[in-house]
């Protein structure tokens, strides 16, 4: 079976040449077992917050010309600044780690627990991500074809979305705000019994206006375009519904 650039990962903290590159370029011996448990938790952790398979290639980044703004490995959570490229762009993020017994772990110990130490990545976005990663696509995802008009002007974590209902049909503009405060609270908590596997919404506002058109502001968080598919295909059940606009 062909493999697909989006199946592998390309990641490569760990091997040779790149620990040699990270001592040559920035003066600090990083450990290959502290750099093995850095690879596979930040593969998984990029997979979960954005859906997209580690393919593309993490690169460590240079932020400012003294090394305390690089790496800050002083308290509970360490953390050095990096970027990830996605298709030639370059997204700023930061790589944090931590001790579950509260041990403080540099990047040149070698005596690292995989068990004790966790990494994440702070400052991933994953609508972002989806759209350099599929430029000519509309939505990083497929809905088929729906019964009302939608138009996407900007994908991110926080989205703006405008609901406009057919004329004779105004009246259910309240009802149908109701469905959606429903609809993201029944998806929080699915989310939520499966260890937040599809992320959580994180907070979401809307009224109504004059005109009777439903305005959304929602901060989507890790979950952006797994709920994002999943609110639009929840919309097309309803006949009221004439176009949806994500700006």
């Amino acid at each position: 079976m062909k493999t697909n650039r989006a199946d592998y990962a390309v990641l490569g903290f760990a091997s040779e040449l790149n620990l040699r590159i990270f001592l040559r370029d920035y003066g600090i011996h990083l450990s290959k077992s502290f750099a093995e448990c850095m690879d596979e938790q930040l593969a998984a952790d990029l997979y979960r917050k954005s859906g997209i398979r580690p393919s593309v290639i993490v690169s460590i980044s240079w932020p400012g010309s003294s090394l305390p703004d690089f790496v800050n490995s002083s308290g509970l959570v360490s953390r050095f600044s990096s970027y990830i490229t996605v298709n030639h762009n370059w997204n700023d993020v930061i790589i944090c780690w931590r001790s579950k017994l509260g041990r403080i772990y540099q990047m040149s110990d070698t005596d690292v627990d995989p068990n004790d130490i966790e990494f994440w990545y702070e400052g991933i976005d994953p609508l972002l991500f989806q759209k350099q990663l599929y430029p000519g696509d509309k939505l990083p995802f497929k809905l088929g074809k729906l019964p009302y008009t939608l138009t996407v002007l900007r994908l991110n974590m926080d989205c703006a979305v405008a609901i406009t209902l057919h004329t004779e049909q105004v009246a259910a503009a309240g009802s149908l705000l109701l469905t959606i405060d429903a609809f993201i609270e029944d998806f929080n908590q699915k989310s939520e019994k499966r260890n937040r596997a599809d992320g959580v919404v994180h907070s979401h506002r809307g009224q109504i206006t004059p005109e009777g058109i439903v305005e959304l502001e929602v901060d989507t968080g890790f979950s952006g375009p797994i709920f994002l598919k999943k609110f639009l295909k929840m919309l097309a059940k309803y006949p009221e519904v004439a176009a949806v606009e994500v700006g």
